[in-house]
C-alpha cells in the first residue's frame, strides 16, 4: 500500500521559534483505499518535539470501528509513532551542515 499525504494547507504557520508551528495534514491509501483507515489531523512542533494531533476512520463502517477498538487503534498508533520518528529523522538530517556526519 502506498500512502499518499496530502499537506490540508500547504502553508506552514509559524510562531515566534521557527521551530514552533502547525502543519495540517491528511492521509489515505492511494490504492485499495476502502480497505485503510483515512486520517486526518495536525503536526505541532514545540520546544519539546512533533506531536501528531488528529482523528482517523477505520476501513470497514460499524463492523471496522468495533474491530479498531478491540485491536487495530495499537497499529494506528505505532504507526503514527513510526510516522514521527521518521519525520524527526528527516529534519535533524536536513538541518546539518552539507558535509558533516553529526
Amino acid at each position: 500500500m502506498a500512502a499518499d499525504p496530502t499537506p490540508a494547507d500547504p502553508g506552514l504557520s509559524v510562531d515566534r521559534d521557527p521551530f514552533e508551528g502547525v502543519v495540517e495534514i491528511g492521509w489515505r491509501a492511494a490504492s485499495f483505499a476502502p480497505l485503510f483507515p483515512v486520517l486526518a489531523g495536525r503536526i505541532v512542533a514545540d520546544g519539546s518535539g512533533l506531536q501528531l494531533h488528529g482523528v482517523y476512520a477505520p476501513p470497514g463502517g460499524g463492523i471496522g470501528l468495533l474491530i479498531d477498538q478491540a485491536l487495530l487503534h495499537y497499529f494506528a498508533r505505532r504507526t503514527a509513532t513510526w510516522f514521527l520518528d521518521r519525520l524527526v529523522e528527516e529534519v535533524v538530517a536536513s538541518s546539518r551542515p552539507p558535509g558533516s556526519d553529526r
